[in-house]
């Protein structure tokens, strides 16, 4: 796996892919460290950063996509651990918006029917 994605590209790929279905499901973006957060329906779904597309998805859905060859669960450095959350698409799907879009939809549909998190009382 080559660390070299650019976290606004990937972005670019998914408001390609979801068109006016990214309003109907509220995306917004985020900086975060470095990369972009990406969310719907105030809930994150996607990791965007150099080292690419990263899905949150069902435990389903993550084993299905992770059959797929370059699909990986996603690490930000070969140093850190794997994440158990997200999972990174493989990099041929990012300019194809017909592999793209139903496994956003899938992320999107999941984490729409997460609960939000609580922010701290200050």
């Amino acid at each position: 796996m080559a660390w070299n994605n650019d976290p606004k590209a990937l972005r670019a790929a998914i408001e390609r892919a979801l068109g006016p279905i990214g309003e109907d499901e509220e995306l917004h973006f985020r900086p975060m460290f470095g990369g972009i957060m990406s969310y719907t329906r105030g809930r994150p779904f996607a990791s965007l950063s150099n080292a690419g597309l990263a899905l949150k998805l069902s435990p389903e859905d993550r084993e299905t996509l992770l059959v797929e060859e370059d699909a990986l669960p996603l690490r930000y450095s070969p140093e850190d651990s794997a994440s158990k959350s997200y999972t990174l698409v493989p990099e041929s799907w990012h300019d194809d918006p017909d592999k793209l879009l139903p496994i956003l939809m899938k992320s999107i549909g999941y984490c729409s029917a997460l609960p939000l998190k609580k922010k701290p009382r200050k």
